[in-house]
């Protein structure tokens, strides 16, 4: 992917700078330009958010990485879009049917992300895909995990939250996606995913 980087090591300390660069960045501009509110609110909902989503997939931050990356822009901008700074991340975060912002939540849209590439490249049964289900029976085996995929107890939690924060219903038989298709993927690891 363009404009991400990575070490071997694992070390994703410059791409959190990167990141944290650029929502500083923004933020100022934000603070020293002359647009109105609406201007602002979509400015944040179209540029800002776009930019930090675009590396999620391949990155595994955590939840207080997520938030230190998106605060400086989320204290800009709310302001400046009439809303004050100091409400609550449960009302930033949920959806407008629920009465929320509809403010991106980095985390949760990380792993609905990852999901959901793990799912569409396995899917298509492309070249990604088959490297994935290695590296995911690989590492499963290096962990010396020898029972279902679901026995890792990180691997469960991670997902049990993007589940929950993202309308995804995961057990340890299946996951099931709101969607329409009738198909399943069948993974090296004995996980099956159902698309309903």
């Amino acid at each position: 992917m363009l404009g991400l980087y990575m070490a071997p090591s694992g070390d994703k300390s410059r791409m959190l700078e990167k990141l944290c660069t650029t929502a500083v960045e923004w933020a100022a501009k934000v603070r020293a330009g002359t647009s109105s509110q609406e201007e602002t609110w979509t400015a944040l909902k179209s540029t800002i958010s776009r930019k930090v989503v675009y590396p999620l997939p391949a990155l595994t931050l955590t939840e207080a990485e997520c938030r230190s990356i998106m605060a400086p822009a989320l204290k800009a901008a709310l302001p400046r879009a009439g809303i004050s700074s100091t409400i609550s991340s449960i009302v930033q975060h949920a959806p407008t049917e629920s009465l929320g912002l509809d403010v991106l939540d980095m985390y949760t849209e990380m792993g609905t992300l990852q999901t959901s590439f793990l799912a569409y490249h396995c899917w298509q049964k492309s070249l990604t895909g088959s490297l994935l289900q290695g590296s995911i029976g690989n590492q499963h085996l290096e962990m010396g995990l020898y029972g279902s995929i679901w026995d890792n107890s990180r691997f469960q939690t991670y997902s049990k939250y993007c589940s929950n924060h993202a309308l995804l219903e995961i057990n340890p038989l299946s996951y099931s996606y709101p969607v329409s298709l009738k198909h399943w993927i069948s993974f090296g690891c004995g996980v099956r995913i159902d698309l309903v």
